[in-house]
């Protein structure tokens, strides 16, 4: 029996098969880049988390003969990022990482209206130019048409199980 454990990072996707003796058997690593360009923006392809996972999830598995002894697979993924898709799950931008802070001014234009208790107390957070709220209010702001083209925002995970039913 093998238990699969991938995570879905910031700078690449990382895969490690064990056996159930908690023994690593194989493990694959596949870096990709972060589009980083003026005014504090930070994006990735939202292509290359599938890719990497695909490839890293093959090194790990490619000799093990019968792939249904495989009995667990868990993923993780970095968080807060966001890449907005169409009514077919394509991306009509790169993914916003959540080191992106672009959304300074809608930040700021925010907290002109409510406190930052108001926001932590509504959602648990704080409010911060580098969450989903204000991704999505910058790209309504500033990328109208990606905006409203947009059929659904998929953080990283979300991309990754719907790539994965297609």
């Amino acid at each position: 029996m093998y238990v699969l454990g991938i995570d879905v990072g910031t700078t690449g996707t990382k895969s490690i098969l064990m056996n159930d003796k908690g023994s690593i058997v194989k493990s694959a690593y596949k870096a990709y880049g972060l589009i980083k360009s003026a005014n504090n923006i930070v994006e990735q392809k939202a292509d290359d988390w599938w890719h990497a996972l695909v490839s890293t999830v093959r090194e790990c598995t490619d000799e093990i003969k019968d792939k249904e002894t495989i009995k667990a697979l868990s993923i993780s993924s970095q968080g807060g990022s966001l890449v907005p898709v169409d009514k077919d799950g394509n991306p009509l931008s790169n993914a916003i990482v959540w080191m992106d802070k672009r959304g300074i001014k809608q930040q700021t234009d925010l907290l002109n209206l409510h406190n930052d208790k108001f926001f932590y107390e509504k959602t648990g957070w704080k409010l911060s130019c580098c969450g989903n709220l204000i991704q999505i209010r910058w790209l309504r702001e500033n990328k109208p048409d990606i905006f409203s083209e947009t059929y659904k925002f998929l953080s990283t995970i979300d991309y990754i199980k719907l790539q994965a039913y297609r």
